[in-house]
């Protein structure tokens, strides 16, 4: 019972009507809550006593503290104060909260700072190689770039055997030496592939130019007239250092280097078609050049006018092949005279070089020696001939060359040569029925599996009519793609794919594995440069 004069809760015993009492009442839990004593961890000589050891020495079978303090007997307050703060000052820094002891001091220089004993690595020390002495970080380094290093490293490469050197009846080389960004052949080939580059050995090249750029000086371009740079001036016929091939990868010859200029359809209609042809003219004759091309016919997004630019330039060009300047509108009239000395004080300088051009099998690797006489309506030069554009196109260029044809026929030319490059099967099979001069070409493109109208081309083509055109940097056989080096000696990071005269080894495997019957890629490559 509670005292008299009050209302006492049965429960509790406490009386309800006076709140003081009860505040008093609280105060007091609280006060004997906050006077019992605190935990704390025995100290070293504690545990001494009580295990029979001797006092002041820890116990063996107990792990030794890692805080000086502990070890040194500061109080557990003070333990505990100094634990807060470092907690505090990892979570600031943006750690887990937990304290850092001596060999993880806050305030160590870090990598890149001054007073930084420690490995240079970006701090992947203090991370991936934690733990490690400096010579282990150092040889995990080195394992890594190695590992890199091979893994940027192009897969082996198995070639086709071919000993007959190639003949590439179109390649842009001076395109090629700008696509690996190098100022002649010579540094190109040293920045390429090496594998590739040795698969098989080269014989003659037509170097053919068909951009703007390179026939107009207006354009202000670099490459303007890049076949006088294209070979350099020495180093040409140097081995590259450092190779084990079974083929020299060296570049072509000078003297295997034979020029064909031209228009190319899809850029005819940019400038004024006369200037053009004017200036095809003019550098077929400085270059005494074996071809005219590449030229054609790209409807693919042409409208009329464009239409009309392109069939305009393709009659000019052919017009520049049977030697009729006055129709290709070259302001000289006396371009066949001079020609004619031209060809009359140099003839026993080109019958030396007739004699040395032949390969190892004694094959002479050259245009014919009457290719050397200026062009006529009775001897034509070659034409390379393109067409893009589907069925239309197709037709065009079979009808212009049908015309060209029949004027040099009407003559007296027995031959009239034509290379249709990379054509439809329809153009492909008109031409070679109707034109029994004419040679079908096919690249590098034929390897692609989804190129079924070349491999169809390649099918129906006879061994005797078939060429072999890698129009290089382009129509990358599909061996070669992505093997490009991003280090060491093929080339730097700046290195870019290209086709070259070397991989159209890889098209002839794949016009003999086409056309079977035991054809091989050696039987292919020798009817082409025949």
């Amino acid at each position: 019972m509670g005292p008299p004069g009050g209302v006492v809760d049965p429960l509790t015993g406490l009386r309800i009507d006076d709140d003081e009492d009860d505040d008093d009442a609280a105060k007091g839990r609280r006060a004997a809550k906050a006077e019992k004593p605190r935990r704390r961890k025995g100290k070293p000589s504690d545990a001494a006593d009580a295990g029979g050891g001797h006092a002041g020495k820890p116990d063996a079978s107990k792990p030794r503290p890692r805080s000086r303090q502990k070890r040194g007997g500061a109080s557990s307050d003070d333990d505990e104060f100094r634990s807060g703060d470092a907690e505090e000052e990892g979570k600031r820094r943006g750690g887990k909260g937990k304290a850092r002891d001596k060999h993880h001091n806050s305030h160590a220089p870090r990598p890149g700072q001054i007073g930084f004993e420690g490995l240079d690595d970006g701090g992947r020390s203090q991370s991936l190689y934690k733990g490690m002495s400096r010579g282990a970080v150092k040889k995990a380094l080195e394992r890594d770039a190695a590992e890199k290093t091979r893994a940027s490293a192009p897969p082996p490469l198995e070639a086709p055997e071919v000993t007959t050197p190639i003949f590439d009846a179109c390649a842009h080389l001076a395109r090629l030496a700008e696509t690996a960004r190098e100022s002649n052949l010579s540094n190109a080939w040293a920045a390429g592939d090496l594998a590739a580059l040795a698969c098989a050995p080269v014989g003659a090249v037509v170097n053919v130019t068909c951009d703007v750029e390179a026939l107009d000086p207006a354009y202000g371009a670099s490459a303007y007239r890049a076949w006088d740079r294209l070979l350099g001036d020495e180093g040409e016929d140097d081995d590259i250092k450092g190779t084990t091939r079974r083929h020299a990868t060296k570049p072509p010859r000078r003297e295997d280097v034979y020029h064909a200029f031209g228009v190319h359809p899809s850029r005819a209609a940019e400038t004024d078609a006369t200037a053009l042809v004017k200036r095809v003219a003019r550098f077929v004759r400085e270059t005494n050049a074996v071809a005219v091309g590449v030229v054609g016919c790209d409807f693919r997004s042409a409208d009329e006018d464009q239409r009309s630019a392109q069939l305009e330039v393709l009659a000019g060009c052919m017009a520049v092949a049977r030697g009729e300047v006055e129709k290709a509108g070259t302001d000289d009239a006396s371009y066949a005279e001079r020609g004619s000395a031209f060809l009359s004080s140099n003839e026993n300088e080109n019958a030396e070089k007739e004699e040395k051009k032949t390969n190892g099998n004694g094959r002479v690797s050259t245009r014919a020696p009457e290719s050397l006489a200026p062009a006529t309506p009775a001897t034509p030069l070659v034409l390379l001939l393109a067409s893009l554009g589907g069925d239309d196109a197709d037709d065009a260029v079979f009808l212009a060359f049908a015309k060209h044809r029949e004027t040099c026929v009407a003559a007296g030319a027995s031959r009239v040569p034509a290379v249709f490059l990379d054509p439809s099967p329809r153009l492909a099979s008109a031409a070679l029925a109707t034109f029994p001069d004419a040679l079908v070409s096919v690249s590098g493109a034929v390897t692609h599996a989804k190129n079924v109208s070349l491999l169809e081309v390649a099918f129906d083509t006879p061994l005797d009519r078939i060429a072999l055109a890698s129009e290089a940097p382009g129509k990358m056989p599909t061996q070669l793609v992505g093997r490009h080096r991003r280090g060491g000696g093929g080339g730097g990071a700046h290195a870019r794919e290209w086709s070259h005269p070397a991989s159209l080894a890889f098209a002839a495997e794949k016009v003999a594995e086409v056309k079977g019957r035991g054809i091989t890629a050696e039987e292919v490559v020798a009817a082409a440069a025949r």
